[in-house]
């Protein structure tokens, strides 16, 4: 009995044994993926720290570095094995923070709270080569083994603070070119625009001080400004005064960029204000438009931003806005020079002006009266005060014409010269009176030959108006007589052409009624150039094609011949003849197709007849009468001929016209008479 229950407790006593020996192994496995895991975070943790681009540092309970990451070392400058293990407030904290360091350390190792626990900081610290850098400080607190260590992430923020003082330096330049623009418009006196100018530059802290010279054509100087130099300055006026500049100046002279001193006190130890600028640079740059050369500016700047680009950018903005502004200055002065001289010359000016007997009057683009002279005030009635910037049109021109005039007047403007040099129009007096005048106009140009008014000279023609008006109206009167003329004329030549027919009828020889018909048909080519004419706007010629169509086809009717059987073709184009051409002409013309109708086309035989009248280019005009019937025979000269027709024709050409005749019979019949045009 006892033996079984020993082997039982035996057993019993074995399970636990096993149970703990499962636990043990549990737990040797869970230690060692503890193990594990820590070894790995450990690697993460040493990994990140390594990568990281901020410094990682760790203080221990006694204020010593226990750990210093790569990035830290490239901060300060100190190994890992150098860091390690020092005392942080001595190793990397200014000494004048020391103090405050030890009191804040003393509390923290203690409570784990301090004045810096918890906050991200700048303040200056210490690299290995003793220089002090900005940093930004985060610092958090960490409880290791029941005892308070600290982290630190440091940030090298040299850069930053750098971009940031060239940021307030740059807008400090800002307000500084600002308000020296807001100068530049409301300030017109060269000398205080200079001395505001470098007020300016000086007093927004942009610059730690700024100086101008100008000088003339010819080297001499004109006047200086500064501010921030004080009396050193009297010397660079001295140095002025003697045709010298300093070195930043002479270097000026040659370049139209940027001079740059970048230590002046060893570069520049014969300037006077070389010890101004110790610890700082100079920018010059000479002031220059439309290469003219006015004289230089000159500042001094922090040594590292000399060489910026951006600051450079600003800098040269700023001279060029003060050179236009010095500029317009001189244009100004230029221009009040100009127009003394201008109101001077206009003065001789007018005293010549009031010695013409015609009206001078000048206006401007708007139309407002510039100048005028005596007579032109006489004639309108006006004192000369009582016009001058008055506008003309509305003053002196009589309403209905307004909208004309003024549309020749902008035309000049517009450069059309030669549609408005001259013209007539009516003006309007003081009393109400209506004058006529004709005005001669020019355009008046500033010196870029841009257009800002016009000069007129205006003569005074209302006599002559009224003259020539009456000449017209006694012309008109003798045109209508002339035209009654013309027309009784061409009745009494029509009666005679109706006795002529009559006679005829009482006639039974063959014989003579071929003449009565011929004379019949030459009165009447005179009577239709009277009826040509009366119906005519000019009475002095008339439209030959229109005579000749006329003339022509009424010789058709008279013979009883056709269009169909007998074509013709009539080539005149443009001419008009007078009364002493367009007879002969029409006279010979009726001849010669007379004959034609009559001889070159018997027995209904079909052909044509054609008639051109043209100029040459001998000054000459050309008549062809020609037809394609039946020539006249080979053995009948007609300068020597029975016939009254050819005979008729020839003296017609040869005394009449004063021309030439000559026939052709190779095809039919053409007579060609060459014969001068009218007087031109």
């Amino acid at each position: 009995m006892e033996e079984s229950e020993a082997k039982a407790q035996l057993i019993n006593e074995i399970k636990k044994l096993r149970q703990r020996i499962a636990e043990l192994e549990k737990r040797e496995i869970e230690h060692k993926q503890t193990k594990k895991a820590l070894t790995e975070g450990e690697e993460k943790f040493g990994a990140i720290c390594a990568a990281a681009q901020d410094g990682i540092i760790m203080i221990d309970n006694k204020g010593n570095i226990s750990y210093w990451n790569k990035a830290a070392q490239r901060i300060f400058g100190y190994t890992e094995k150098e860091a390690i293990g020092k005392e942080m407030h001595i190793f990397l904290v200014p000494e004048k923070y020391h103090k405050a360091y030890k009191r804040g350390f003393s509390k923290f190792k203690k409570t784990g709270h301090g004045p810096v626990i918890g906050k991200t900081l700048e303040f200056l610290a210490v690299r290995k080569d003793g220089v002090e850098i900005p940093i930004e400080l985060s610092v958090s607190a960490i409880k290791i083994r029941g005892k308070w260590h600290s982290i630190g992430i440091v940030r090298d923020i040299t850069q930053r603070k750098q971009a940031e003082k060239k940021i307030k330096h740059l807008n400090a330049v800002l307000r500084a070119i600002r308000n020296v623009n807001q100068l530049i418009t409301t300030e017109k006196d060269r000398e205080r625009l200079l001395k505001g100018a470098c007020e300016n530059l000086f007093g927004t802290r942009s610059y730690h001080s700024a100086w101008i010279a100008l000088w003339d054509d010819n080297g001499k100087p004109v006047t200086a400004a500064e501010a921030g130099i004080g009396e050193d300055f009297s010397k660079i006026i001295e140095l002025l005064k003697n045709g010298e500049l300093p070195l930043c100046g002479q270097k000026a002279l040659f370049q139209s960029e940027i001079v740059v001193i970048s230590n002046p006190l060893s570069t520049c130890r014969d300037c006077p204000l070389a010890r101004k600028c110790k610890d700082r640079s100079a920018m010059t740059m000479r002031l220059e438009h439309r290469e003219k050369i006015y004289g230089i500016l000159t500042v001094s700047i922090p040594k590292e931003l000399a060489g910026d680009k951006e600051e450079q950018g600003l800098f040269k903005r700023l001279a060029e806005d003060l050179t236009f502004a010095l500029y317009s200055i001189e244009l100004k002065e230029e221009r009040k020079q100009v127009e003394e001289e201008i109101r001077k010359e206009r003065d001789r000016l007018q005293k010549y002006l009031d010695v013409a007997g015609v009206i001078i009057v000048t206006l401007n683009k708007r139309g407002e009266i510039t100048l005028i002279n005596r007579k032109g005030c006489e004639i309108l009635g006006y004192p000369k005060r009582a016009l001058i910037g008055k506008n003309w049109f509305d003053t002196c021109i009589p309403e209905r014409f307004r909208s004309k005039t003024r549309e020749a007047f902008q035309q000049i403007i517009a450069g059309n010269l030669q549609a408005s040099e001259y013209y007539e129009n009516p003006i309007l007096t003081h009393s109400g009176e209506e004058r006529i005048i004709a005005w001669h106009n020019t355009i008046l140009t500033d010196k870029s030959g841009n257009p800002i008014g016009t000069l007129s000279s205006g003569e005074d023609i209302t006599q002559r108006k009224q003259a020539e008006e009456q000449i017209k109206a006694a012309l008109k009167e003798k045109e209508v007589l002339l035209r009654e003329i013309h027309h009784r004329v061409k009745n009494n030549m029509q009666i005679v052409s109706s006795l002529l027919r009559l006679q005829s009828r009482y006639t039974k020889d063959k014989q003579s009624l071929d003449i009565f018909k011929a004379s019949r048909s030459r009165i009447e080519s005179m009577a239709f150039i009277h009826e040509k004419l009366y119906q005519s706007k000019d009475l002095t010629k008339i439209d030959f094609n229109d005579y000749v169509n006329t003339l022509v086809r009424n010789l058709f009717t008279t013979y009883g011949v056709s269009t169909a059987r007998i074509k013709l073709n009539i080539d005149i184009k443009h001419v008009s003849l007078p009364l002493d051409k367009a007879i002969p002409c029409g006279l010979i013309i009726n001849e010669l197709v007379s004959n034609s109708l009559k001889y070159a086309f018997p027995a209904n035989k079909q052909g044509e007849i054609r008639i051109t009248l043209y100029p040459t280019n001998e000054n000459q005009l050309e008549l062809i009468v020609s037809d394609n019937g039946i020539s006249i025979p080979e053995n009948i000269d007609f300068r020597n001929t029975d016939s009254l027709g050819l005979h008729l024709v020839t003296i017609l050409a040869e005394d009449q016209l004063q021309g030439e005749i000559s026939l052709n019979r190779t095809e039919g019949t053409e007579f060609k008479i060459k014969f001068k045009e009218l007087d031109k």
